[in-house]
């Protein structure tokens, strides 16, 4: 499944959720990639501006929920 990645919140008020824990982040200029590793030992990466973080005072193994709404992701054939 892709989801992009101006459509994922960090808040948890989208329709489709998941729940995990910050294992790690990666600087890019002003773009952050947040590593997620969710409940079932998946991993998730979500980039953001540092602008949209920043203010949330994420830490390296700090809970998150992530959400999005339903018709923002996408199922890739395998």
């Amino acid at each position: 499944m892709v989801i992009a990645a101006d459509c994922i919140r960090l808040d948890g008020k989208g329709e489709q959720k998941v729940h995990g824990r910050i294992s790690g982040e990666e600087f890019v200029g002003s773009v952050i990639t947040l590593f997620v590793e969710l409940e079932n030992g998946q991993e998730f990466r979500v980039q953001k501006q540092q602008h949209e973080v920043e203010s949330l005072n994420l830490k390296h193994g700090s809970d998150l929920i992530l959400s999005w709404n339903a018709n923002n992701a996408f199922l890739l054939a395998s």
